[in-house]
């Protein structure tokens, strides 16, 4: 979990080890779909550094009563990244 201004956003990881040995690949669920949805394609992509960064309001993620706008969004992808390290990366 990944703590965004009080909001917790689920985050899975695969292959950390393999972070600085090739580019890292980030994935942003769908509308209404949650890391849990890509265990296939993590899978198929083993081994390879990959996350998955669960929104806000979905999957294991925190729903708060307010805080949905794209704005909003792009600050949970921020945190994830920056809490992780990531300093090049893929985004899908």
């Amino acid at each position: 979990m990944v703590n965004n201004q009080g909001v917790h956003i689920h985050v899975t990881e695969v292959h950390r080890e393999l972070r600085n040995e090739q580019t890292s690949l980030v994935i942003i669920p769908g509308l209404s779909e949650s890391a849990e949805d890509y265990i296939a394609i993590m899978e198929k992509l083993t081994p390879r550094h990959i996350v998955v960064i669960t929104l806000r309001g979905r999957g294991r993620s925190d729903s708060p009563v307010l805080g949905y706008t794209l704005e909003y969004h792009i600050s949970d992808i921020d945190a994830a990244i920056r809490h992780l390290e990531l300093e090049q990366f893929v985004l899908m």
